[in-house]
């Protein structure tokens, strides 16, 4: 046997299929209805989670852009300085990736 639909505690209506809140088993408060004034502002956790969010991606952009010019750059003296090359972009894809993993990506495969 299903539980009886819930009502809102404000205006007594059946809660129905518009948005509302569940404030206590079965009966809650449709989100029109809700007196907000007395909610403090609830996505101020967010709003820090996407600043730093927002700063790991701006790093994580810079260091792929960093490592795109340098190889544009060291492509032109290949194969002139091939070994040094191919020993400096492995340590560069390796720092490539630790800033793509802090920034929550997963960095570019081994070259």
């Amino acid at each position: 046997m299903s539980s009886p639909a819930g009502r809102c505690t404000v205006c007594r209506h059946p809660l129905g299929v518009e948005p509302h809140t569940i404030t206590l088993h079965p009966d809650g408060e449709h989100l029109r209805c809700r007196d907000w004034s007395k909610e403090p502002w609830p996505y101020g956790r967010l709003v820090r989670q996407l600043r730093s969010r927002y700063r790991s991606l701006r790093g994580a952009l810079a260091a792929v852009e960093a490592l795109g010019r340098w190889l544009s750059q060291r492509e032109r003296r290949w194969p002139r300085d091939a070994p040094d090359t191919v020993l400096e972009v492995q340590r560069r894809v390796d720092a490539l990736r630790k800033a793509l993993e802090r920034a929550g990506f997963r960095g570019p495969s081994a070259p």
